[in-house]
């Protein structure tokens, strides 16, 4: 009786083991970087040309960039509105304004700061961007 009791509480916990709940999978790269994306506007802090030796940072709450869910981008300083996209290692980010496509690295993003990197046939630069709008008047 001790050995077939003991066997079905084995069994009842192997299978407790196996079914029990098991961890949400965890999110891509891309995924955690689209919510980012889309978690608000994205105001410039700098923009840098390279081969510049320095940065434009004369920015205002009008100079942002708004990702939204939908694919579509609203920038407002230079690049215009248009559509997005995100590479599926989630390090690329592809614009589209007008007929023309801008490809952009991630080079870091968090939930305040977004930092890019455009390496393109008509232009280089790198932009710099926070959840906080600077308040610059130009001289």
């Amino acid at each position: 009786m001790k050995k077939v009791l003991f066997m079905l509480m084995l069994m009842i916990g192997t299978a407790a083991t196996f079914t029990s709940c098991k961890k949400d999978d965890e999110k891509t790269e891309k995924e955690k970087n689209l919510e980012l994306l889309v978690s608000g506007k994205w105001y410039y802090q700098s923009y840098k040309n390279s081969g510049s030796s320095s940065a434009y940072t004369c920015f205002t709450a009008a100079d942002y960039w708004e990702f939204k869910s939908d694919g579509t981008v609203s920038e407002t300083w230079d690049f215009g509105n248009g559509t997005y996209s995100i590479s599926e290692d989630g390090k690329t980010l592809s614009v589209t304004t007008g007929n023309y496509t801008n490809t952009f690295t991630i080079t870091s993003i968090s939930n305040s700061e977004l930092k890019l990197n455009l390496a393109g046939s008509k232009s280089s630069a790198d932009l710099s961007m926070a959840k906080t709008a600077l308040n610059c008047t130009a001289k």
